[in-house]
C-alpha cells in the first residue's frame, strides 16, 4: 500500500513514499516535499526539514532509503515484551536502539524510560516504545519530556487513534494488561497510523 503526499513542482504531480518502515525518494523527483508522512506538511514548511529528519531537501536523497529508527525501553516487569518487540521489529527492518533495562531484576523505571525519550526528543530516534507493568509510569516520565507525545495504549483503536489525533511519538504499554499478540498488534498499528493534522494540529499546538 501506497501512502500520497504532494510535492512542489512546476506541475502538479504526484510523489509516493512507500509505507511502513522505509520510505524511498523517487529518482525523479527535483522538487521539495511539502509535508512529512510523520508529522504533517506544517512542521516541513516552518522548518525547511522534518523534524523526524528522515526526510530533508529531495534533492539530497533522490534514490535514497531511509530506514526509521524506534527507541524502547522499559523496567523489569516490561522486560519480556521489549525483548520480543525488539525482534519483532528488526525481523521487518527497522533500526533499534535498545536502552534497557536487561533482565527481570527489579529496576526504577525512570532511569531507563526517560534516556529513551529523550532520544526521541532530539532526533536520535523517530519513534520510541516503552513499556512496564501497567505502563502508566512509563507514560508519565516520557511527557515530561519536552517534546515528548507518549500515548498509553491497551488495543489497536487506542493506538491508532494515539497517532491520528494526538501524532504520538511514543507509545508505552503494560505487559500486564495486554497479551503478547495484542501487544504486537498495538505496536503495528501505531506505526502503520499518520497523523490527521487540521483540528488536531490546533490542539497539539496548545500543549507545549
Amino acid at each position: 500500500m501506497f501512502s500520497q503526499y504532494r510535492a512542489k513542482r512546476a506541475i502538479d504531480t504526484t510523489f509516493y513514499f512507500k509505507s511502513g518502515f522505509y520510505h524511498t525518494v523517487s529518482n525523479d523527483f527535483t522538487g521539495e516535499l511539502e509535508g512529512c508522512p510523520h508529522h504533517g506538511v506544517e512542521k516541513y514548511r516552518q522548518m525547511n526539514r522534518c523534524v523526524c529528519g528522515i526526510i530533508t531537501v529531495c534533492n539530497e536523497l533522490k534514490g535514497a532509503t531511509i530506514l526509521i529508527t524506534i527507541a524502547v525501553g522499559s523496567d523489569h516487569a516490561g522486560f519480556r515484551y521489549k525483548e520480543k518487540i525488539k525482534n519483532h521489529l528488526e525481523s521487518v527492518g527497522y533500526c533499534v536502539k535498545d536502552f534497557g533495562t536487561d533482565s527481570t531484576e527489579a529496576v526504577d523505571y525512570p532511569d531507563f524510560i526517560r534516556p529513551a525519550a529523550e532520544s526521541v526528543a532530539n532526533g536520535d530516534a523517530d519513534y520510541g516504545i516503552v513499556f512496564g507493568g501497567s505502563g502508566n509510569g512509563e507514560a508519565i516520565v516520557a511527557n515530561k519530556v519536552k517534546g515528548i507525545r507518549c500515548g498509553l495504549c491497551w488495543n489497536e483503536a487506542s493506538a491508532r487513534l494515539a497517532k491520528e489525533h494526538n501524532n504520538a511519538n511514543m507509545i508505552s504499554i503494560g505487559e500486564r494488561m495486554v497479551g503478547e499478540q495484542k501487544m504486537t498488534a498495538i505496536v503495528d498499528t501505531w506505526l502503520q497510523s499518520r497523523f490527521e493534522g487540521g483540528r488536531h494540529q490546533v490542539r497539539i499546538d496548545k500543549i507545549e
